[in-house]
């Protein structure tokens, strides 16, 4: 099993709206630490960060050969065989209105690569796994602080 669910522990207790709609993300990202990280706390901060109990997101951990992917093409054939390792499986709770969340940085791509970025967005759309892309993700993360445009970005900005 190339990839291993994070979930953190819960009681169905906690989820104070039973019987509610559930709808699930699963999240796949480009990177193995500083996305799975950011994932896991954002689970673990849930309720505090203010996302609804009918919300929950399950980070995928790449495991063993698969560790290492990063390229957006095989982070989508590993979310379809996970899609489909789901469907299979008699005790999964998976639904046809659960999502995969593909996240990778849009900087790894040149203009060269222009063509193929764009062909993994149309299968992508095409199967309805939404992408979170950014230019560079740890700005991104970065971006979380408060104020951290004025301290950290705009005393290095140059004026062109």
């Amino acid at each position: 099993m190339p990839l291993r669910e994070y979930r953190p522990l819960t009681r169905e207790a906690d989820v104070k709206q039973t019987g509610e709609y559930r709808v699930k993300y699963y999240v796949l990202c480009e990177g193995q630490n500083t996305e799975w990280f950011y994932f896991t706390e954002m689970c673990k901060l849930k309720k505090s960060l203010g996302i609804h109990d009918s919300i929950e997101i399950i980070p995928l951990e790449k495991t063993g050969e698969h560790a290492g992917w990063s390229n957006p093409k095989k982070l989508l054939e590993l979310a379809e065989s996970k899609r489909q390792e789901l469907k299979a499986d008699d005790n999964s709770t998976y639904t046809e209105d659960d999502r995969f969340v593909i996240v990778f940085d849009l900087d790894i791509f040149n203009k060269a690569e222009e063509r193929e970025y764009k062909e993994i967005l149309r299968k992508l759309k095409e199967d309805e796994i939404p992408v979170v892309s950014n230019p560079c993700y740890d700005l991104w993360l970065l971006l979380h602080k408060p104020n951290a445009y004025n301290l950290y970005i705009k005393p290095d900005q140059k004026i062109f």
